[in-house]
């Protein structure tokens, strides 16, 4: 290029430097704007949002997350691919997970967008604890959970339900287990087929807090009130409020 295309460039046009050096300058200056904008939607996980970002915009989303996993670089090719599959999930004809360099998957349903790692996906949740009337904790690193005396639920709130004050000290959090089933509308099922039939993103099934009462499971987000809530509900006890909201 130096030897032989650029001296006929510039035989054409003698001002053909200064105009590679305005080029690459002002690719600079755009590239370093595009960036910016992306860097505000980081922590952005809804396929609707970002689906709705300009091409420029969302490569550089899609970029800036995969280099959180995996301290790497990928092609033009790939992210172009993520970002077709993308908008083809948006409109809930694709779901499921594209593989990345760096054991990296980028994780893709109708309501989600997420770059998981091989730990991500393989290391199920141990967190345990017992609710109390001033819970207000995080869970998983993704969800807070609240109580709170209130009838309405909080602002943002995910899933809301109500139980018997004199109840909640029996009522602990955790993650879920295998074998796990749950009992509503007076069946009882095995909740890993319940979660795949609501469709909820595998991604979050093993963050999910599990609420239980005694040792049987009382309420699981996205899935109907068990028959113990259901029961509960009828009650005319002195009540507080457990919410699950987002993190952000």
């Amino acid at each position: 290029l130096r030897h032989t295309v650029l001296p006929q460039l510039l035989s054409l046009n003698p001002n053909t430097e200064d105009a590679i050096l305005r080029f690459s300058e002002n690719a600079r200056r755009d590239d370093e704007a595009l960036y910016a904008i992306a860097e505000s939607y980081r922590s952005v996980t809804d396929t609707k949002t970002l689906a709705s970002l300009p091409f420029a915009v969302i490569s550089r989303v899609l970029l800036i997350k995969y280099r959180e996993k995996a301290h790497n670089e990928i092609s033009h090719g790939l992210i172009q691919l993520a970002v077709q599959k993308l908008h083809l999930a948006q409109n809930g004809q694709f779901s499921g997970d594209l593989a990345f360099p760096g054991d990296v998957f980028l994780s893709l349903d109708r309501k989600t967008t997420v770059f998981l790692s091989d730990e991500d996906r393989a290391c199920p949740l141990t967190e345990t604890f017992t609710l109390s009337e001033n819970t207000d904790t995080v869970f998983a690193s993704r969800f807070r959970v609240v109580v709170t005396a209130e009838v309405s639920p909080p602002d943002h709130a995910l899933f809301s339900f109500s139980v018997p004050k004199a109840k909640l000290s029996q009522i602990t959090v955790r993650s879920r287990c295998e074998g796990d089933t749950y009992r509503s509308g007076s069946m009882t099922r095995n909740i890993k087929k319940m979660l795949c039939d609501k469709k909820v993103p595998r991604h979050l099934r093993n963050a999910l807090p599990f609420f239980l009462y005694r040792d049987r499971i009382l309420f699981i987000p996205y899935l109907p009130y068990s028959d113990i809530l259901t029961a509960w509900a009828h009650s005319d006890n002195d009540t507080c409020r457990i919410s699950i909201l987002p993190l952000s």
